[in-house]
């Protein structure tokens, strides 16, 4: 009856707020206010990610991460969680990654994408190298090349509503924090002989009639043709004639053969 209820609601422990345990504490104005900007934000960009299929897919690893997506600014992509992790490390300058779930989204940061988007930058990039060249690189060569750098300042003018877009490369110096641990030693070429590789040694898929041996003449692995496409092709000097190389060995920052994603080259 009531007289139990009360006995009960004195022996309940209280919070803080003097409100019975269990019962739901209700948002302040603050949360409310943040609740609301994460609304308006998932509001203004479904449409921007159902407009392109490509959207859908993170634009390094090409995993589907519609269901939590994050964007990097400056490129207007979208990303997975594991490579807005990747970005984060490139720095704020370079790319400055924002959960659309998570974090508030400035309406300026939203016109990045709505100029951008993972199928604009995929286009740019296919035009100038290669997306399957571009691809083969690691993530820091990718982002402080040429061509990366170009495709930034060219969004930003598009963004703001310039018409003057840049045409020059230009080198992109990254930080010597990224330049260290990047520089990954090669591997001493030794050649894998056919009889003792069933599988592709950097995908681990197997070997079949369809997809079959091949090695690279820098490193020796016995490797397949996605990774070592025809755009990983290059010269190993003094021989002039490209000959193939596997994804591992053009990955190398600084070394690729196309001077839009090199530094070093430009």
């Amino acid at each position: 009856g009531p007289e139990v209820v009360d006995v009960l609601r004195d022996v309940l422990p209280r919070g803080l707020d003097g409100r019975p345990a269990g019962v739901p504490v209700p948002p302040s104005p603050r949360g409310r206010r943040r609740a609301a900007r994460r609304a308006l934000t998932r509001h203004i960009m479904d449409p921007l990610l159902e407009r392109s299929e490509a959207n859908r897919r993170c634009f390094d690893c090409q995993t589907p991460c519609h269901e939590h997506p994050w964007i990097s600014v400056q490129h207007g992509i979208v990303l997975c969680i594991n490579c807005a992790g990747s970005h984060r490390a490139l720095g704020v300058s370079v790319s400055f990654v924002r959960s659309l779930k998570l974090d508030r989204v400035a309406a300026k940061e939203l016109a990045y994408f709505d100029h951008g988007g993972n199928a604009a930058m995929a286009l740019f990039v296919e035009s100038n190298g290669g997306l399957r060249t571009w691809r083969a690189l690691s993530t820091e060569a990718r982002y402080y090349s040429p061509v990366a750098d170009l495709y930034r300042r060219r969004l930003e003018v598009r963004t703001l509503g310039g018409s003057d877009l840049p045409n020059d490369l230009r080198v992109v110096t990254p930080p010597k924090s990224l330049t260290v641990p990047a520089l990954q030693p090669k591997r001493a070429a030794k050649w894998t002989p056919d009889s003792t590789a069933s599988r592709c040694e950097i995908c681990t898929k197997k070997f079949t009639i369809l997809r079959r041996r091949h090695h690279c003449r820098r490193c020796g692995r016995c490797v397949c043709e996605h990774c070592s496409p025809r755009e990983c092709f290059r010269p190993i000097p003094p021989v002039v004639k490209p000959c193939r190389h596997c994804t591992k060995c053009v990955a190398v920052p600084g070394e690729s053969f196309d001077p839009r994603f090199s530094n070093a080259a430009s």
